[in-house]
Parts: C-alpha cells; sequence; structure tokens
C-alpha cells in the first residue's frame, strides 16, 4: 500500500574504531520503518559518508560533508568509543565538528558513549583520553547515554527514535494536520537492489582479533572471500572460513585474526569480494588500522 509520509534523514556521525555501530545503527533505523512507518507517517533514512557522499573538489573534506550530508540531515547519531578521530580546521575532530554543527542549529543529537572493553596494548591513550575530556565537557550542556554491548545499544536506540520522531517529526492529527521539516513521500522508499560488502576489526585481548566481514546492501552474496594487500605483513587473517558459501543482507561474519612485530604497514586496505546472482564478481576495498 502507498501512503504519505515524512522522510528524516538520520546522519550517522562516529570515529573509525566504530564502525560496527554504524552498521547496527542502520539495522535499528530499518527495523523502526518496518513497525513504525505506516503509524507514525515518517520513514527514517539513515545517511553516512561511506555511502552517501560523493567525491568533491575545491574545498577542505570536512566543509564539503557540511554541505553534502551535515546541513541536509534532519537527526544526528553520534557514537564514540576509544577515538574522538581526525582533528579538522575548526574542531576536535570531524565527528565534532558534525555535532556542534548541528547542535548549534538546533537539530536533535542522540550522543552515545560505548563503554565495551578494549584491548588496552592497541589503544591510542591520547585519542581516549581525548574522548574522557569531551565527554566530560557535554555534561553542562546536553543529555547523553552509554552502552556496554551491541544489545543494549540497539534497544536504547530504538527507544531514543521512536521518542525524537514522536517530539518533532510525526505529523498532527485532524483536518488542517501538516508534516514538519522533510520531504513528504507517497510511499516508504525501497531500498535500491546494490551489492555492498565491509569490513571491520574487532579487538578480542591483547593481540588477538576478529575481521567483521558484513553484507550490508540489499542482496544475497555467494563465495565471499576477503583479500589481503601485501603491505599486511603485520596482520595475520585465519582463513579456515573461506570463502563463505553465502552472506545475506545483514548477516555478518567474525573471521579469527592477529598481530605480530614486523615491519608491514598499520594502515591498509583489505578487499572484500563476491559473486551476486547474476554471476558478476563484485569487489570492495575497508581500510583496516592495527
Amino acid at each position: 500500500m502507498t501512503f504519505e509520509a515524512t522522510a528524516v534523514r538520520v546522519l550517522l556521525a562516529s570515529p573509525s574504531d566504530t564502525v560496527s555501530e554504524r552498521a547496527v545503527a542502520r539495522t535499528v533505523i530499518a527495523r523502526w520503518n518496518a513497525t513504525h512507518a505506516l503509524d507514525q507517517r515518517v520513514v527514517l533514512i539513515p545517511v553516512g559518508w561511506e555511502t552517501d557522499s560523493v567525491p568533491e573538489w575545491g574545498d577542505h573534506p570536512q566543509v564539503i560533508l557540511n554541505r553534502q550530508l551535515v546541513d541536509t540531515s534532519d537527526v544526528l547519531l553520534g557514537v564514540f568509543w576509544t577515538r574522538l578521530g581526525t582533528s579538522t580546521p575548526e574542531a576536535l575532530s570531524g565527528t565534532v565538528a558534525e555535532i556542534e554543527r548541528f547542535a548549534n542549529s538546533g537539530k536533535p543529537v542522540l550522543l552515545y558513549f560505548c563503554r565495551k572493553p578494549a584491548d588496552l596494548a592497541a589503544l591510542d591513550t591520547a585519542q581516549l583520553d581525548a574522548v574522557r575530556e569531551f565527554e566530560a565537557g557535554c555534561r553542562d550542556h546536553s543529555l547523553h547515554d552509554t552502552y556496554g554491548d551491541t544489545r543494549e545499544f540497539e534497544a536504547k536506540l530504538g527507544r531514543a527514535l521512536t521518542h525524537v520522531v514522536a517530539e518533532k517529526f510525526a505529523s498532527t492529527t485532524g483536518p488542517h494536520g501538516t508534516f514538519p521539516r522533510g520531504q513528504r513521500l507517497s510511499s516508504a522508499p525501497e531500498r535500491k537492489i546494490e551489492a555492498r560488502l565491509t569490513a571491520h576489526l574487532e579487538t578480542y585481548g591483547r593481540s588477538s582479533y576478529r575481521l567483521v566481514v558484513a553484507n550490508l546492501g540489499t542482496i544475497e552474496l555467494t563465495q565471499v572471500n576477503v583479500e589481503l594487500p601485501s603491505e599486511a605483513s603485520r596482520f595475520t587473517l585465519f582463513t579456515d572460513e573461506l570463502p563463505i558459501d553465502v552472506l545475506r543482507p545483514g548477516e555478518r561474519v567474525a573471521l579469527m585474526a592477529s598481530t605480530h612485530m614486523g615491519g608491514g604497514r598499520s594502515i591498509f586496505d583489505v578487499f572484500v569480494t563476491g559473486i551476486t546472482p547474476e554471476g558478476n564478481t563484485v569487489r570492495f576495498p575497508s581500510k583496516i588500522s592495527i
């Protein structure tokens, strides 16, 4: 069925150590739409630099992202764990710049700080100190929240989205009801058919990791594999589970990995490959930092 709705763009803003939370947030948003979009006449659209920005020349990257994504979004979801992020000319990090820009414009900011354990040996203590200082500074002018694991994050984010929609975006009732800021849609947007594979590291002890391979697209992929570059000589991936026979949309597989001393790079790209139902091979890069 078709129905008239308000499209609300939710900007996912977080540093590189919270890639998994960004994937979780997209799942929570999709679940919220399936449950509430028809009743609330609101459709949430997740927005992120990795999926929605396009190349542009002529200005600092953060200025371009502000123009393309930040200023066109309606709600910001900010998540921090052990890293504050890379500084910009105007702020402590790109994520902080986006939060401050949102707050200054009066748009809703949902801010979370992760409390799950981290590998102390792999921590950048300067980055961790910056996160703690930023969190302390937020206490005087915001109500933010914390979570200890993925399940808690999912539950809290779902409740927060329901609250902010009801407060800011839900349509009014009656013959003269109006829709608030946002684009009016005749129906909920369908996700375009696309293949998208990503990989990110999660720590499990001093030098033990899991390389999490996820299908963030809308189609099933087969024979999913991971290609490591030659410069990743300090990184070992245990490939007993590769290739992955089938990886459906929303599914993820954690592969055992480890690091060791050596002369290889600490930041490199891995490539995740797969085969579409039509038999085409797709290949996606993901940046890894160890």
